[in-house]
């Protein structure tokens, strides 16, 4: 299903099944099977990237030239963006779940089964690994690698790279897996029903 007022570059794919709908714009990108892309989503132009001139300190913009890479099975709702790799491409894992107003930068990668809950911004190239959740308007910065399995709170700032299975929040974000008060192995299923009973 292609919506009203979507525009398609020339060097997109899209896979079958996938339901594009109004007003999202395309480029520069290979959507998988079974996906969902809300309206008013941007996905595929260049990032924010710029490097400063020695002798007149005047930005120049880096170039782009990768793509965007989005596997089977995700779902992207309305009003995010998400840019297209400068040299690598950007990547996101089959089935995982972006929310509305997402920013996702440019050689970012995400993992399979991962939720981006609304107002998650990660800057440019960072990893971010499979079955992770970041809570509302978390912010993830740039270079980082999240592991797997990762619970982030919401609100958070991260700013250093975080291990698998881990829990983190606050800003900047620290780890709070120690403080946890209920059964561990059931933390990740609930994760985003009951946020605020997960900590002393």
């Amino acid at each position: 299903y292609i919506g009203d007022h979507v525009v398609i570059g020339e060097d997109c794919i899209i896979g079958d099944n996938s339901k594009i709908e109004s007003k999202v714009n395309l480029q520069n990108c290979i959507i998988g099977n079974d996906c969902i892309i809300q309206p008013n989503t941007t996905i595929g132009y260049d990032g924010f990237a710029f490097e400063r001139c020695a002798d007149t300190l005047e930005l120049e913009k880096f170039p782009h030239y990768g793509k965007v890479i989005i596997e089977n099975d995700v779902e992207i709702y309305a009003n995010c963006s998400i840019a297209r790799g400068s040299l690598s491409d950007t990547t996101i894992g089959q089935g995982t779940k972006i929310d509305a107003l997402c920013h996702v930068a440019h050689n970012v990668s995400i993992g399979k089964n991962t939720e981006l809950t609304a107002g998650t911004i990660i800057g440019g190239s960072t990893t971010i690994g499979n079955n992770c959740w970041l809570g509302l308007n978390s912010t993830i910065k740039n270079k980082l690698k999240i592991g797997n399995k990762v619970i982030v709170g919401s609100g958070s700032s991260v700013i250093n790279n975080v291990d698998d299975e881990d829990i983190v929040a606050g800003c900047p974000a620290k780890s709070i897996k120690n403080k946890i008060t209920i059964n561990k192995e059931k933390l990740f299923l609930m994760a985003g029903q009951a946020e605020h009973d997960l900590v002393q």
